[in-house]
């Protein structure tokens, strides 16, 4: 199928907001990871032509969801996770980033391998399989595209946050 790539991440954000704003409200016992005070930002250019990709809208849906919870239940509670999409003719790049503790440079990669999980201690093992990652690369592959991790770094080098980028081919 085709799939309009700013109205699926519009409303996977906005799905994330009321997920916050009930947590905001204490109603909600399965967003034991998200901070009320957290914060999910869309950030994406006026376009002149819709960001058009071809593939599945659910199965892409499960990776920036998976991407969205993931950058959130690592950052700091008042911490904000931007959703920043770059366009050209070709392509679209979907960065999510965090202000979380990054991730050490040595797994950038292996954090995509099934079963891998380097969670905040805190944090229940059993609800996350560490199977996230590794599905949303098998899925983002299946549509041609490439997904990569990496840190974000202030003037001193000092990580700030993890970014995961993907990359999807335009329509």
């Amino acid at each position: 199928g085709v799939i309009d790539l700013e109205k699926l991440l519009r409303q996977l954000v906005d799905a994330r907001h009321v997920t916050l704003e009930h947590a905001r409200s204490k109603a909600a016992p399965d967003t034991h990871t998200l901070s009320p005070q957290q914060k999910l930002i869309l950030d994406i250019p006026a376009l002149d032509t819709p960001l058009i990709v071809r593939g599945s809208e659910h199965r892409l849906a499960q990776v920036f969801e998976n991407l969205f919870v993931n950058a959130l239940s690592f950052s700091p509670p008042e911490g904000v996770v931007t959703v920043k999409v770059q366009t050209d003719r070709e392509r679209v790049t979907i960065t999510v980033s965090d202000q979380g503790p990054g991730i050490p440079e040595n797994k950038l990669e292996s954090i995509f391998e099934r079963f891998y999980t380097e969670r905040p201690k805190h944090e229940d093992y059993g609800s996350h399989s560490g199977l996230g990652l590794s599905i949303a690369r098998q899925i983002v592959k299946a549509h041609g595209g490439v997904i990569y991790a990496g840190n974000i770094r202030d003037f001193s080098g000092r990580v700030t946050g993890a970014k995961f980028t993907v990359l999807l081919n335009r329509v």
